[in-house]
């Protein structure tokens, strides 16, 4: 994808919240100093009520053609 030469804070793609995904909020993956890093938060289901916020960030395994 070439996502070296992105400066710090490049919004790479965005996801939508909706009914299948879990998503309170908006989501991004943003290039953060060679890292992309998404934060979620999460609507919880089958309970009473609640939402949590997670922060992934994408790698490389070696041997797999992924993200970079």
């Amino acid at each position: 994808m070439g996502l070296q030469n992105l400066p710090t804070g490049t919004v790479i793609t965005r996801v939508q919240p909706s009914r299948t995904n879990c998503l309170s909020d908006e989501s991004c993956c943003v290039w953060d100093n060679g890292r992309i890093l998404q934060d979620m938060f999460l609507r919880l289901r089958n309970g009473e009520c609640g939402e949590i916020e997670v922060q992934i960030e994408w790698i490389n395994p070696p041997g797999c053609n992924g993200v970079f």
